[in-house]
């Protein structure tokens, strides 16, 4: 199987535009004493090949943690999620997924300095990607093939659709998003919404922290 992977990290995405190349011809055939006919009609649809083998990732996420005071106890503060993440398939029947790493969570004026203990949490509303338009917003509501957004394991045990990544070491390949054989053709999000968060543990010490998180997206099932 022709297998391909392409990464991309959160400040950058790389957006490719749509191909397409079709040829229509129609043939008729119609015997001069007779009182019907037929027609043949033809279209020649190519898969795009751009981006891993015809699936690309054209968006990634932008994440902004809300400023928060420590209390000295476990607390958690919003994340709002910028763009999203978002894979187009071009008409490729390979199947694709898509996965995540990131570097620990460091104090930008001292790298030794780690948000050990914490943790953040990228949660979609549901299992189901959201088949979405060339906006990346609108709903596709024709797209009759599907996506998943993985499950993952939060801190306390919970279980939720997304991403869930500690702060306080290396993460890597974790998986996020996918599409069986046959599915995922078209464009997809991740549907990341309000629910995600940043964990903040009781042992946290002031610092501004930055991770930087790196998306490989692969044309093969996962």
């Amino acid at each position: 199987m022709f297998k391909k992977t392409l990464g991309f990290v959160t400040v950058a995405a790389a957006v490719v535009s749509l191909g397409l190349a079709s040829a229509t011809t129609a043939n008729a055939d119609v015997d001069a004493n007779a009182t019907s006919g037929s027609t043949q009609a033809n279209v020649n649809l190519t898969a795009d090949e751009s981006g891993a083998g015809g699936v690309s990732l054209v968006q990634v996420p932008t994440l902004t943690f809300a400023d928060k005071t420590l209390t000295g106890t476990a607390d958690h503060t919003d994340l709002t999620v910028g763009n999203n993440l978002v894979v187009k398939n071009g008409g490729a029947i390979t199947g694709w997924h898509v996965t995540a790493s990131a570097t620990a969570m460091h104090d930008k004026a001292n790298t030794k300095q780690l948000l050990d203990g914490g943790s953040y949490d990228l949660k979609s509303a549901g299992p189901d990607a959201l088949a979405v338009g060339t906006d990346y917003t609108t709903q596709d509501t024709t797209n009759s093939t599907k996506a998943t957004v993985n499950s993952a394991t939060a801190t306390d045990g919970s279980t939720f659709n997304g991403l869930h990544m500690d702060t306080g070491k290396d993460m890597t390949s974790q998986p996020v998003m996918s599409a069986d054989v046959n599915q995922g053709i078209g464009t997809f999000s991740a549907n990341f919404g309000s629910e995600s968060q940043l964990n903040i543990p009781a042992s946290a010490v002031a610092g501004q922290y930055e991770s930087t998180i790196t998306w490989a997206l692969t044309n093969a099932p996962a």
